[in-house]
């Protein structure tokens, strides 16, 4: 399985970025290219576990969330993943939680950079192992933790499948273009007229914000995340194209704060 289609990899070589001196974003996976073809196959798999369960912040792990969502190039599998790998992969950590005793390494290794080891014709780190994982949950004491951020993804994956499968009759019916309807709800954002849900470091979420535009909308037109989220970004080309043609018809939404 290429778990580089499920998660959002940096499309630069680790080597490259090193070089380059340029940030990634602070949920993005680095991409171990150099290390590649010998690389483990679960690599990517275990190394976004590492970073779910236990580097970044509980308050982070829904954003952290959406912008493996977003960024992935296969949303379904994603989601596919969190079911049925990283949730019993909790439960596995969970249940074997010990101290390890690994600090011999691997059979006749070989180092390499950052960690990496060459063993057997393959290419390993052993901060992505699961008995690394189970020594950390032991002697920090993150069973709590990580039951707490398994009831996060499984809220996360509630949304997303009430998402894909909100057929309610009480919605509210839009009978144009879904990025319409997303330029829109964003100009009323910006004229003062709706407030957008925010993120843990009081950004924008236009994650959640697109969320919320499926969950209260129904259309013939199939209203998917995808094809929403470019237009809630003022950012964007796309935004930006779309508001040109609208300007070009003269349209024109008041600030709120101009109105009686």
């Amino acid at each position: 399985m290429n778990y580089k289609e499920t998660f959002a990899i940096d499309t630069m070589s680790f080597k490259d970025r090193k070089l380059a001196k340029e940030n990634l974003h602070r949920f993005a996976l680095y991409n171990y290219l150099e290390f590649e073809p010998k690389l483990e196959k679960d690599f990517y798999y275990r190394y976004f576990l590492r970073e779910l369960l236990y580097e970044i912040d509980i308050l982070e792990v829904e954003g952290f969330l959406d912008y493996h969502f977003n960024n992935c190039q296969n949303q379904q599998l994603f989601i596919s993943l969190l079911n049925l790998k990283v949730l019993p992969s909790i439960d596995v950590i969970i249940e074997n939680a010990q101290f390890s005793y690994s600090d011999g390494g691997y059979f006749k290794e070989i180092n390499l950079e950052d960690g990496f080891v060459l063993t057997e014709d393959v290419i390993k780190n052993q901060l992505y192992e699961f008995t690394t994982f189970f020594h950390l949950t032991l002697i920090n004491s993150l069973k709590p933790d990580l039951a707490a951020r398994k009831s996060i993804i499984n809220g996360f994956l509630f949304k997303c499948k009430e998402l894909q499968n909100n057929k309610n009759p009480s919605l509210l019916r839009w009978v144009g273009k879904p990025s319409h309807l997303a330029f829109f709800i964003r100009q009323f954002i910006d004229e003062g007229y709706i407030e957008c849900p925010k993120n843990s470091s009081n950004e924008d979420n236009l994650s959640e914000l697109s969320r919320q535009i499926m969950a209260s909308f129904t259309s013939d037109k199939l209203l998917r995340f995808n094809s929403l989220k470019p237009y809630v970004d003022s950012n964007t080309d796309l935004y930006y194209n779309l508001q040109e043609n609208f300007n070009e018809q003269e349209y024109s939404l008041p600030n709120s704060g101009r109105l009686g």
